[in-house]
């Protein structure tokens, strides 16, 4: 059960991805979910050990017995990972549901029939888990992929039908998802806002998002947009048409995906690329990646950023007269010329707050409008 749980775990965790899965095998060693290195280690040894066992039948009691003990020694483990609640489990999505019930029936039905020793069947079962679950994920793929393309076209004709709905695209490398948050929160506090939530930031979750919640009073959609290779962002864009794009900080998370940093910096900027003409972008002024990517773009765009200084570049929005207590953040921004002083819980991040205090000044709402939305975050 456990085993089976960290390897579905680890492909959803990666999208059912198998490039995602497969890079993330690579690079991190799934001490995270799995028992680590020595249990997966003696699993082997005890494997291989069955070589001496068929030579020398005097050995198998004593073989049995080794076996016996390891899963104990696991089963104790186990026990006090429930106990303290660090079973790492699945989230029960139908697919999860299906892996879990497929991958366990198919484990009953081989301890069945076993072909050799019951100990060491036993064992095999458990070193070929890895292998049951990644055939029923690739089994899976195919019509899953019908599925999202079908419900990708629905969504994509349901939002085509509302030429006034205004789009806001965030993406990045880290920051996206509590800037989205951010942003969507302020601007309801005027406006009929959805976006999209958890891990809906592919084309399958935007579609599900647009399917479930865009309705025809829906007035703004906020969409964190996520990608794992070159042109999906750009693809994204084609899909829902932002008109506001943000672009929250660049960092080398799936280097190894992309094959280096400057395809990761190309990447986000699809986002740009797929703004219209007279779109905004906002970049991330406290990300030394983020930064050439503004000078770069030729739309209208801002660079927010947290600084001793009120201005410091043409289109900078900056907050600036900062001051920290163990209670509470405050700083100043300059809205049409004129300066707005806010003070927010302590916990705040400034860097995620201020593209929603932008977005909402230039979608018309007023001072006091944002001064409440920003005071009502929790």
């Amino acid at each position: 059960m456990r085993e089976t749980f960290f390897w579905i775990t680890l492909w959803q965790t990666n999208g059912y991805r198998p490039d995602r899965f497969f890079t993330y095998l690579k690079k991190k060693a799934p001490k995270r979910y799995s028992f680590g290195s020595f249990f997966l280690a003696l699993k082997w040894i005890l494997f291989l050990s069955f070589a001496f066992v068929i030579f020398d039948d005097d050995l198998l009691i004593s073989y049995q017995y080794a076996i016996i003990f390891f899963y104990l020694l696991q089963a104790f483990i186990i026990g006090k990972e429930i106990y303290a609640n660090h079973l790492k489990k699945p989230i029960l999505t139908i697919r999860a549901n299906l892996l879990i019930v497929l991958t366990l029936l198919s484990v009953f039905i081989l301890f069945a029939i076993p072909l050799m020793d019951k100990f060491f069947w036993l064992l095999f079962i458990d070193l070929l888990i890895p292998l049951l679950v990644s055939s029923f994920v690739f089994l899976f793929l195919f019509p899953i992929e019908l599925y999202t393309d079908w419900q990708a076209e629905k969504a994509l004709k349901k939002i085509r039908a509302r030429k006034n709905l205004l789009v806001i695209g965030v993406t990045g490398s880290h920051g996206k998802s509590a800037t989205k948050e951010v942003i969507a929160a302020v601007l309801a506090y005027k406006f009929r806002v959805i976006k999209t939530d958890g891990k809906d930031n592919t084309a399958g979750g935007i579609a599900r998002t647009i399917l479930k919640k865009l309705e025809p009073d829906t007035e703004i959609f906020v969409a964190e947009l996520s990608a794992y290779k070159r042109g999906e962002i750009l693809s994204l864009c084609r899909f829902i048409h932002p008109k506001i794009g943000v672009i929250t900080g660049i960092n080398n998370q799936y280097m190894s995906l992309f094959n280096g940093l400057e395809n990761i910096k190309k990447t986000n900027y699809e986002l740009v690329e797929g703004l219209p003409v007279k779109g905004i972008c906002l970049f991330n002024g406290m990300n030394k990646h983020t930064s050439p990517l503004y000078k770069k773009a030729k739309r209208k765009k801002a660079l927010y950023l947290v600084s001793d200084k009120e201005q410091t570049a043409e289109g900078s929005f900056i907050a600036s007269h900062v001051t920290r207590t163990t209670k509470r953040i405050s700083f100043d921004v300059r809205l049409d010329g004129k300066v707005t002083h806010f003070i927010v819980p302590a916990s705040t991040i400034i860097e995620h707050l201020l593209p929603a205090i932008y977005i909402a000044h230039h979608v018309g709402m007023k001072e006091q409008e944002i001064k409440k939305a920003v005071a009502a975050l929790k």
